[in-house]
């Protein structure tokens, strides 16, 4: 029944595979070219991996392990050429689609020559097998690998990189011996059951690369919730401290209330009248700005003041604080207390203090609350993922101010978009209001 073709697979369909693995990596990750660009670069690979394995399907055994380099290297290339990411995450998800696409092409060839011999179903069954497979497996890894990275940063480590090179060298080499070295621990007694144990043996990797992956997302997660943690109770830190701030205020603001009782009794109308203009030029830095029916919310503008008169910031708010009487106190500070804080560390670098703007406005809306702060911006802003990014060097601690918003946003079923037009950055969160 042909059992000879089960000795290898065709190498055009190998190219397609690899090819194929490559491309659906490459949707899971940010691409730095357009659409059109990115499946032009795919066909190109496509061509061109092909070509070349076609061309060296009879070499010799020992030049079999260096035309696999130059094909990996083909598919690093196409990955390297279309998504952003460190050289580290480009390798892993490389090594990545090299596996997939051993399964692939293994688990297509197995099924294409029993529907062809074993049914009967004639040669037009390999092309459909190859369509049907290839297009199930990839549609299925997307989505799986959708929900590993999702909400996630894919980032990873040398030592990630070298974990899943070991597991790709040795998955490859126990899938691959049979057809290197005919007589040996791992043969089975005809082609076929050989290739059957490199199609379970590829799976196995697959299932050992996702264990691998699944923990890999554990950590990072872990990681960001501590940040994003750390982040919140800082904020909520700086409202107790704030309120501090705000009870010595309250309390000298009443001492020199009293004080002016004291010196309508002086005599010396000039030195009186000299007294109370200073005494009300003191009590004018303590009166306070901003009333918007929420304790907490007012204290965390009270206590951002200094660091705006500090940078010579124009703030205007417009706040209605009595719809936010169902958020905790913490997440008014993470949503409130990260956007202007982002907003002042940005508007302090802007060379024209006549241009440093901040404007909040918080209301009901359609059943909603709305949140806006919008600040001036010289330049547009990068963005991933519709989110800003930091323009601070060290990336790794920063950014979590954003993460942070928006984590507090979808605990309440909210939204946070980031819109920028006019010299303006405008961040918006939506929270259903009952």
């Amino acid at each position: 029944m042909g059992e000879n073709l089960f000795s290898d697979i065709p190498r055009i369909y190998t190219g397609i595979a690899e090819i194929g693995a490559c491309v659906c990596g490459c949707l899971l990750c940010r691409r730095k070219v357009s659409n059109i660009r990115f499946f032009i670069y795919a066909a190109i690979a496509m061509v061109v991996q092909c070509v070349f394995l076609e061309l060296t399907n009879n070499v010799k055994i020992y030049f079999w392990l260096p035309c696999m380099l130059v094909a990996f290297l083909v598919m690093y290339g196409l990955m390297r050429s279309v998504i952003t990411a460190s050289d580290k995450t480009l390798l892993f998800f490389t090594l990545h689609a090299f596996l997939l696409s051993e399964f692939a092409a293994s688990l297509e060839w197995q099924l294409s020559l029993y529907f062809e011999y074993d049914l009967g179903i004639g040669p037009p069954a390999r092309y459909i097998t190859l369509v049907v497979v290839y297009a199930l497996v990839f549609w299925g890894v997307y989505n799986l690998e959708r929900e590993l990275i999702k909400d996630v940063e894919s980032e990873y480590s040398k030592r990630d990189v070298f974990i899943l090179l070991i597991i790709v060298l040795f998955t490859f080499a126990a899938s691959n011996i049979s057809f290197i070295l005919p007589i040996n621990v791992f043969t089975g007694g005809t082609p076929r059951e050989n290739f059957t144990l490199r199609t379970v043996v590829d799976l196995g990797g697959l299932a050992i690369l996702y264990a691998f992956r699944s923990r890999i997302r554990e950590l990072q997660s872990a990681k960001e919730l501590a940040t994003l943690s750390t982040v919140l109770q800082s904020q909520y830190d700086g409202y107790r401290n704030y309120q501090e701030m705000i009870d010595l205020i309250n309390f000298k603001y009443h001492d020199l209330k009293n004080q002016l009782i004291g010196l309508l009794a002086e005599e010396n109308l000039a030195r009186q009248k000299e007294l109370i203009a200073q005494m009300q030029k003191d009590l004018e830095k303590y009166r306070p700005e901003h009333k918007t029916g929420n304790k907490v919310l007012d204290t965390l503008l009270a206590g951002k003041t200094t660091r705006l008169r500090n940078n010579d910031i124009k703030f205007t708010c417009v706040a209605d604080g009595t719809i936010l009487s169902d958020i905790h106190v913490t997440d008014i500070c993470s949503i409130f207390g990260n956007a202007l804080d982002n907003a002042i560390e940005y508007e302090a670098t802007v060379a024209d203090p006549e241009k440093r703007i901040i404007h909040m406005t918080l209301a009901a809306r359609q059943g909603y609350i709305f949140i806006e702060v919008s600040n001036y911006i010289e330049n547009e802003i990068k963005m991933k993922n519709n989110m800003p990014q930091t323009t601070k060097q060290d990336k790794k601690l920063h950014g979590y101010g954003v993460k942070s918003i928006e984590y507090t946003a979808k605990k309440y079923n909210g939204t946070l978009t980031y819109t920028q037009h006019d010299h303006m950055l405008e961040m918006k969160v939506l929270i259903p209001h009952h």
